[in-house]
């Protein structure tokens, strides 16, 4: 409550300098930003998640009201990932015989299903799957988007959303992505050729196993 009355929320248009790259603030949704972002995360779930760059609610809402919608936005730093997307037999089964290796924001535990097939359009990969997270007495969704760069991946995510919900978050997450634009040093490139490797591929990404 006392971090609430001093966040101060972005709206239309968000750069991020750094990494070159900016987006659009969806109408009807407001922002956090930075150490703000980061700050918010931390009083609401007790962990500092260093790749958190921004967090996004209705409008109408603030940090304290509870059942937030929450896109977060993270950033990994760590180069080009490589490769495409399996077909999502090959995912799953990935995700099942693998040891887990988290790298994307979500609900944890097991992997039961994609709601939504992570599929690659260009330099971006969207999806939704169904988890049941450890100790658990039902099962949530969660949504994720990833728009490749040069330099590495950022990622929107919605977690831990019911089943009607997630009938949307992929498509929501799609649109969040489209507006992503990132300047022409710092895109994916066309041809990949001399730029530092992600140590991990595009598929060990998605099934979090590598």
């Amino acid at each position: 409550r006392g971090l609430a009355g001093r966040v101060a929320f972005l709206r239309g248009r968000y750069a991020r300098e750094a990494i070159g790259m900016h987006l659009d603030i969806p109408r009807g949704q407001h922002m956090l930003a930075g150490t703000e972002a980061r700050r918010a995360d931390a009083a609401l779930r007790g962990v500092d998640d260093t790749h958190l760059i921004g967090w996004m609610i209705a409008q109408d809402r603030t940090i304290t009201d509870p059942n937030l919608r929450i896109v977060r936005l993270r950033w990994r730093h760590d180069g080009l990932v490589a490769g495409d997307a399996a077909d999502p037999a090959a995912l799953l089964d990935a995700a099942h015989t693998r040891p887990r290796v988290p790298r994307l924001a979500g609900s944890g535990g097991t992997l039961l299903r994609y709601d939504v097939a992570p599929e690659r359009e260009g330099s971006t990969i969207v999806w939704s799957e169904e988890r049941q997270p450890e100790g658990a007495a039902t099962s949530v969704h969660d949504c994720h988007a990833l728009r490749l760069a040069r330099k590495g991946v950022l990622e929107f995510s919605i977690v831990g959303v019911d089943a009607k919900a997630a009938q949307s978050c992929a498509d929501e997450l799609r649109s969040l992505a489209a507006t992503v634009r990132f300047d022409a040093e710092s895109d994916y490139p066309a041809r990949i050729q001399g730029e530092r490797l992600a140590a991990y591929s595009l598929s060990g990404m998605i099934t979090q196993t590598q």
